[in-house]
């Protein structure tokens, strides 16, 4: 017994901290009865307060629970504010652009008002303008473009977002038109006169087709929606070298070599502005408006969602028509990956009569029975075939009469269609000529481009040594020259 209670102590003793050796004194035995006594009460006491644990426990798990629903609640409300406020941004955002681009109800012109909006995904018609003035502000959702802005490009467009097709016809901005009160005019003064409202009926009586939409583009903002794209790859068909074209100052962006170019606003503005650079003028203009568009459309999809807010800002400073942002982006969406193939453009036919271009009817109906259904017959055409510009050739011009100021008058002719005029004098000898001509060496390509803007029975000929100078090409001008002789180009002083 003694041995086994001495195991036992040594065991407490050993628990408590205590050695086995020192468990066998009488005061080792005091203290272990007093300690017993205390693991007793203990017991007892945790007996007793068994039966309250469990109300415990629920109370303090419902408290917690509490705690960390009104966390949950918190991080939610935060959460909810913050998708309001961004909701909010957006939508004021969105408003702010609508306001600036998008005319309110009662400023679309009347003649959209009477036509029954199409419904998404439905094709419909837009004409285009080309402003030749700054958008001011005025309307309230827009801009008032309706004073002094001449409309220096119109493009009707029909688009198909179902076969994803384009039609684009440009109308040349001096078509002879009859505008109620003001009689004969060019198409292009409607818009001085009367605004949208004006140029919109002039389309439509030109086309025999209701519009759905207008766009209005300011021209001199137009160089910064190309710079918000980051420039638009064009394959240039002939060389530009065209300073009246070129807006910046001093000149730095008249020069635009033929291939394949990435244009950034400046050179893009001059792209579409020159004509003196087109054998055709106006219609070569218009070509390359269209093929602009046409690249323009093509790379839209393509543009980095970092750069869309510049965009719209810019294009809502730069931009005015009565859609909404939102349907712009649902037609780009619509249009997206759109192939070159399924661009179908074309410039109404028409004769050049100073001061107008009078528009042929039969060739006219022709583009309108296909505008919208199929392709147009001289789509081939549309880039301008390959071959000498008139910016290639430099010309020597020299008075053949006695007849003073005439040299001048055809250089500078010869200058609105492009050419470089390097010399203006008289003839060296004391002959007087009779005829008009065009002398060349070795390039008689050249002399027949510059017969082309001269009057008719200008007649070309081989230099052989008989005359002297040191251009591409010598114009001498006889007793026969006459401006009124002169076809389809139209004189600029100088």
């Amino acid at each position: 017994m003694n041995y086994e209670r001495s195991i036992d102590s040594g065991l407490i003793g050993s628990a408590q901290g205590a050695s086995p050796i020192e468990g066998g004194s009488s005061a080792a035995r005091i203290s272990r009865d007093a300690r017993d006594a205390q693991i007793s009460s203990a017991h007892l006491s945790v007996s007793k307060n068994l039966e309250e644990v469990p109300a415990t426990l629920l109370a303090e798990r419902d408290r917690r629970r509490k705690r960390a629903k009104k966390r949950l609640l918190a991080v939610f409300a935060f959460v909810g504010i913050l998708l309001l406020a961004t909701t909010a941004a957006g939508a004021l955002y969105y408003m702010n652009l609508q306001n600036r681009m998008t005319v309110t109800n009662e400023h679309v012109p009347e003649a959209l008002r009477n036509t029954p909006t199409p419904a998404p995904q439905e094709p419909f018609n837009l004409v285009i303008f080309g402003i030749d003035k700054d958008f001011d502000e005025g309307w309230t959702g827009g801009h008032d473009v309706t004073e002094g802005a001449r409309a220096d490009a119109i493009i009707v467009a029909r688009i198909n977002p179902q076969t994803q097709e384009v039609w684009m016809v440009s109308i040349p901005r001096d078509a002879r038109v009859e505008l109620p009160g003001y009689g004969e005019r060019k198409i292009n003064a409607a818009y001085v006169y009367g605004g949208p409202q004006l140029a919109i009926e002039a389309v439509e009586n030109v086309t025999g087709l209701e519009m759905d939409h207008f766009m209005s583009v300011n021209f001199w903002g137009f160089e910064n929606i190309v710079d918000s794209l980051g420039g638009v790859e064009v394959d240039v068909p002939v060389a530009i070298n065209d300073r009246k074209a070129d807006a910046t100052r001093p000149h730095r962006a008249y020069r635009i070599a033929p291939g394949v170019q990435t244009l950034d606003g400046e050179h893009a503005l001059t792209f579409v502005r020159s004509r003196d650079s087109h054998v055709d003028g106006d219609f070569g203009r218009a070509r390359m408006q269209q093929l602009f568009f046409r690249s323009l459309i093509e790379q839209m999809g393509d543009v980095p969602v970092t750069r869309i807010p510049g965009l719209a800002n810019t294009l809502a400073d730069n931009v005015v028509t009565d859609l909404t942002p939102l349907r712009l982006l649902q037609i780009a969406r619509d249009m997206r990956g759109v192939s070159s193939d399924n661009f179908h453009t074309t410039t109404l036919p028409g004769e050049w009569r100073t001061p107008f271009v009078h528009l042929d009817p039969e060739g006219s109906a022709e583009v309108w029975r296909k505008f919208g259904v199929e392709p147009f017959a001289d789509e081939e055409g549309d880039t301008e075939e390959a071959g000498l510009s008139p910016s290639e050739v430099s010309v020597t011009v020299r008075n053949g009469t006695t007849r003073a100021g005439i040299a001048s008058e055809a250089a500078a002719v010869l200058r609105a269609r492009g050419f470089t005029v390097d010399e203006i004098g008289n003839t060296e000898n004391q002959s007087v000529y009779v005829e008009n001509m065009v002398v060349y060496r070795d390039n008689r390509e050249a002399a027949e481009l510059i017969a082309r803007f001269m009057p008719e029975d200008t007649r070309i000929v081989q230099s052989r040594g008989m005359f002297r100078f040191d251009t591409e090409a010598l114009v001498i001008l006889g007793t026969e020259w006459s401006i009124e002789g002169v076809p389809v180009a139209e004189v600029i002083s100088q």
